[in-house]
């Protein structure tokens, strides 16, 4: 009896499992394909925010935004007092769409302060294109460096945040994943360090805040290899505003 039964339950749980597997693999197909779409659709997105601020801030306040990826659009605001925290990240985007949506988005805000967050998503793609490697590295880089320029030339303060590392990756994001990215993060980094002290540029290093002994993010920070969690974004907003307050006080 207990054999037949087992006889049954077997083939019943493999196929729970199958059905199980393909509605996950499908979930994720379907997240992809509708993002994918949707960039297509609008490449900047740009329809994301208003071309007119909608935020209002106070005569006595000065202006930070957050501009970068999904990294900067999950930056909760810290609290301030003289500081009205603005944000502009867009989820999944690459360096040369935070780039180019720049003038929409920030330049109308005429921010005294723009804090970069941004180069994950292109140095996350070196698995997928392994002839081009070094060029995406060097054009993260450069478009950094533009980014940066623009902010500048409208008169905000540029505040650099180092590429955050990446967690150990998930088994079903391995085959996508190119060690190359781990090293790449470290040398887009260096170059952000020597361009704030070339610029004048702030510098908050969020690499080493938030990484552990290996040059990964610590998972005490992380929801996933990629994101921050609460405690994570705690610890550079204390950073943050140290950095916000010391300016303040130099000018």
């Amino acid at each position: 009896m207990f054999w037949k039964l087992i006889r049954w339950l077997l083939p019943l749980t493999l196929i729970a499992g199958l059905i199980a597997s393909n509605a996950l693999t499908f979930s994720y197909a379907y997240q992809y394909y509708v993002a994918l779409n949707s960039t297509r659709l609008d490449p900047l997105g740009l329809s994301t925010y208003a071309s007119e601020p909608s935020e209002q801030v106070e005569a006595d306040q000065q202006t930070a935004v957050f501009l970068g990826d999904s990294r900067a659009v999950q930056w909760p605001s810290p609290q301030h007092e003289s500081i009205q925290f603005l944000n502009r990240g867009i989820g999944a985007q690459t360096t040369a769409q935070v780039l180019h949506r720049h003038p929409a988005h920030v330049s109308p805000l005429k921010a005294d302060f723009v804090i970069i967050q941004v180069g994950i998503n292109d140095l996350k793609t070196l698995r997928l294109f392994p002839n081009s490697q070094e060029q995406i590295i060097h054009q993260t880089k450069e478009n950094i460096t533009q980014l940066a320029a623009l902010a500048a030339t409208d008169g905000s303060q540029v505040i650099l945040t180092s590429v955050i590392p990446v967690r150990d990756v998930r088994p079903r994001r391995r085959p996508f994943w190119s060690p190359r990215t781990e090293t790449a993060v470290v040398e887009v980094n260096q170059h952000l360090a020597q361009l704030a002290q070339q610029e004048g540029y702030l510098l908050l290093d969020a690499a080493t805040l938030l990484a552990g002994e290996n040059g990964r993010l610590q998972r005490q920070f992380a929801t996933d290899e990629l994101h921050l969690n609460a405690r994570g974004y705690e610890r550079l907003n204390k950073a943050l505003i140290e950095l916000l307050e010391n300016q303040i006080e130099e000018e």
